[in-house]
């Protein structure tokens, strides 16, 4: 045999084997492609049903929040003050895999509960400690406050979530629940402040009256 013809003859060997070994890496990565597309679709899946389910529980706590911060309180039958809308609670699906969400919405979703928490206790410790009967000023003017900020918080979350996983954004009648959470806020915020400013100024005419009150004493010794 010719040199020339085992030269083809190992080229031809060469290129067959060479080929096989294409098509088997070639089948075997459009395999790992499939696969890794099918589970991440299935990924997106599991995402869209849990951000689904997130999103029918905190479009209740807002409009739930809107309640609060419009309760005034009415008397009871001493003539005191009581709220008469319940506080909102929000608790989200355990059913559900948290992984198949972003990692930084995942996040905020969860550790939501633990604002509203912190919220609560500080809403008990004004009822407890600063508000006096019998109208409970400070109560009702704090926990609009909270709940004005955590429904507006739960309204920009819900929103985030149906943009990022293509849930339609809910239709609100005539008056949207952004508005009415921030007027109310807003009113109570001032009110706040003008409550403070005075009692500054009451602090302030105390301690010059006590200082006064020394002062001439000091003077008759």
């Amino acid at each position: 045999m010719e040199s020339g013809e085992v030269w083809t003859i190992l080229m031809t060997a060469a290129v067959s084997v060479i080929g096989t070994l294409g098509v088997t890496y070639f089948g075997h990565w459009l395999g790992l492609s499939k696969d890794k597309q099918l589970r991440q679709e299935e990924l997106d899946r599991h995402a869209r049903f849990l951000a689904i389910r997130v999103v029918c529980k905190l479009d209740p706590f807002v409009s739930e929040c809107c309640l609060v911060v419009h309760d005034q309180g009415a008397p009871d039958q001493q003539g005191e003050m009581y709220p008469l809308v319940g506080e909102p609670t929000l608790s989200f699906p355990e059913d559900v895999d948290w992984k198949s969400v972003k990692p930084d919405l995942m996040y905020r979703i969860l550790s939501f509960p633990n604002d509203i928490e912190i919220g609560q206790q500080y809403i008990s410790f004004v009822a407890e400690e600063i508000a006096f009967p019998p109208d409970y000023e400070e109560f009702f003017r704090e926990r609009t406050i909270e709940y004005g900020r955590l429904g507006l918080n739960a309204l920009v979350l819900a929103n985030e979530i149906r943009e990022t996983y293509g849930i339609p954004q809910r239709v609100y009648g005539d008056r949207h629940p952004k508005d009415a959470l921030e007027a109310a806020l807003a009113k109570a915020k001032k009110a706040s402040e003008q409550s403070n400013a005075l009692q500054a100024e009451s602090i302030k005419e105390i301690t010059k009256g006590s200082a006064g009150k020394s002062s001439e004493a000091g003077q008759k010794q």
